[in-house]
């Protein structure tokens, strides 16, 4: 997926960056989501304390949904 966005579309003069499991500063802490996409604000620093435009998690069958809801709080 990540792949397919490109790294950044800079020849469509888009600001679009997508992360496979970049780890991301909360107020509870940190979370590390499966891909990170940033349109409306690029991060700077290698640990970003603002969050991704979009969070993409993958679920897997083992997955509680209690720890999902948790995420999606967050």
């Amino acid at each position: 997926l990540t792949a397919s966005f490109g790294i950044r579309k800079r020849e469509q003069n888009l600001s679009l960056l997508a992360l496979p499991e970049l780890r991301i500063r909360t107020a509870r802490g940190y979370r590390t989501p499966d891909v990170s996409i940033f349109f409306s604000r690029i991060p700077t620093k290698p640990v970003p304390e603002f969050a991704p435009d979009i969070a993409m998690e993958i679920v897997s069958r083992d997955d509680r949904y209690h720890d999902l809801m948790e995420k999606v709080r967050e």
